[in-house]
């Protein structure tokens, strides 16, 4: 028996936000275009149909989710189209994946009788799936105007610069099919009041806010990574491992609203493995930053033993940059990033499909950041060992997972949230910089060149001024007036009053 279009989603686990967002999106670029280009409006159901149709066989297989999709759409149904319709809509799913080239060679495409009908569709379509690049629904298109011969489509967006250029990236089947052009102007707000502003949503539940952030950290990841390869962009680099942090850090938000997801533990261990590769690239770019600072090389008397120890650097530097590419193109990479996206396109719409999520995200982030700060408080006694780097590092990670809660939570209250993200970063970026200056120390124990004695000394400067600057973030921190009134706060909220 067919299975209508609503009936096959919902078997076969279809991510609905993102698929709905599509559909809208394809929507208003032909309900403004159509007529230009001499496409009858009756299509607009078909398209509809293989828009929300287009990510069902995700689950099934990821990969080839495209030709799965096809087969699902002509062998279970779909109800209320004919063998024609259903065969088009089948062929638009199928062509909505990459480069269509690849698609359109497949035979079903070649032999299908309504290959144009098709190809129009999924033109529509994967401009469409561009425009949710990031899957947080966070872009809309605020005008279809014409221009010679070239539609230009403004597309505002509210968390992620992207969405334009990748719609502009699958538009190349539309510039195959159709006579008329198609340009894309992307805008994203100047400033942001919080990090994550646009991705978590006052008012929605926990789980689905989770969600949207798994996915807007999986594209930073994403983004980030091919970024590096084309250019070693260090700043990538530190991006990257950041958004890795991040995403482990949202996974523990979760906290027991996971519980009998068995991936998620599989997850976080590919991310620590991930973040562990990551980590010695990363040191070598900061120490190289640090070794071209003006005022460091200014105080070097001795250019020849200074040229020689700054060579040697840089080389050690670049060996550290190639096996870095040989992660980023690794099987464990793919398998990380696959763990991701599979967390976050079927793990999670399932588990707000089983448990009715109805958990407001305020009272959760409240709830889970009063017993963090508890645990920051109860490691006082680390924050006096300042010649202790172990014990400072251990403090700075449990400071740091705080501060990346309070900034996924800042969006939902700047009021409730907004101070303690301001504390929380002060106390890392200074722990941050002491730990750089316990790797410049390693670093320089390691060398095989002579190491200019002026470069120790503005390392133990550096180091001096930082330990300085903690201590007044901490006690800032610690203070225990704006302790209470921060406990306050998040009482409260937790409690949802």
């Amino acid at each position: 028996m067919a299975l209508a279009v609503k009936e096959l989603r919902i078997q076969y686990g279809d991510e609905r936000t993102h698929t709905d967002q599509v559909t809208n999106m394809a929507r208003v670029l032909f309900d403004r275009t159509h007529r230009v280009l001499a496409i009858p409006k009756e299509e607009r159901r078909l398209l509809e149909a293989s828009c929300r149709l287009h990510d069902v066989g995700y689950r099934l297989d990821p990969p080839n989710h495209g030709w799965m999709g096809a087969q699902l759409i002509l062998t279970r149904g779909l109800e209320g189209f004919t063998d024609d319709e259903r065969a088009v809509v089948a062929g638009t799913v199928l062509l909505h994946r990459r480069k269509f080239e690849h698609a359109a060679a497949n035979a079903f495409i070649q032999n299908l009788n309504s290959r144009e009908r098709a190809y129009r569709l999924a033109a529509y379509l994967r401009i469409a799936d561009g425009l949710d690049h990031s899957h947080i629904q966070d872009a809309t298109i605020s005008s279809v105007r014409r221009r010679n011969d070239t539609f230009v489509v403004s597309v505002h967006s509210g968390w992620y610069g992207g969405n334009a250029s990748r719609a502009d990236v699958k538009a190349d089947l539309w510039r195959k099919v159709f006579p008329t052009g198609i340009s894309f102007r992307g805008m994203v707000p100047e400033e942001r009041g919080a990090a994550f502003e646009n991705v978590i949503i006052p008012g929605e539940t926990i789980l689905r806010n989770v969600q949207r952030l798994l996915f807007a950290l999986r594209r930073t990841v994403i983004d980030c990574r091919e970024q590096m390869l084309l250019s070693e962009d260090p700043r990538a680099l530190h991006d990257l491992r950041v958004a890795v942090r991040r995403f482990r850090a949202a996974l523990a938000f979760c906290g027991p609203l996971l519980n009998g997801m068995a991936l998620p533990e599989r997850l976080d261990s590919y991310l620590a493995g991930l973040l562990h590769g990551l980590g010695s690239p990363r040191d070598a770019d900061v120490w190289n930053a640090f070794l071209r600072k003006p005022k460091v090389v200014e105080t070097m008397p001795d250019k020849a033993v200074w040229n020689t120890y700054v060579a040697q650097e840089w080389e050690r530097r670049e060996r550290k940059a190639q096996k870095l590419k040989a992660i980023l193109r690794s099987d464990e990479w793919r398998r990380t990033i696959h763990a991701c996206s599979w967390t976050a396109r079927v793990l999670f719409p399932q588990r707000i499909r089983d448990t009715r999520d109805t958990i407001p995200a305020e009272a959760h982030a409240a709830s889970m950041l009063r017993e963090e700060m508890k645990q920051i408080m109860k490691r006082s006694s680390l924050a006096e060992a300042t010649d202790n780097d172990k014990q400072l590092h251990a403090l700075r990670r449990a400071v740091r997972k705080g501060r990346y809660w309070a900034e996924f939570a800042h969006p939902l209250s700047d009021e409730i949230f907004g101070e303690l993200v301001r504390r929380l970063h002060a106390v890392t970026h200074a722990l941050g910089e002491l730990h750089d200056t316990y790797v410049f120390k390693k670093r320089m124990s390691k060398s095989k060149v002579e190491v200019p004695a002026e470069l120790d000394a503005m390392v133990r400067k550096h180091r001096k001024r930082w330990v300085k600057s903690f201590r007044e973030e901490w006690a800032a921190l610690s203070d225990e007036k704006k302790r209470d009134e921060i406990e306050r706060k998040l009482n409260e909220t937790a409690m949802g009053h």
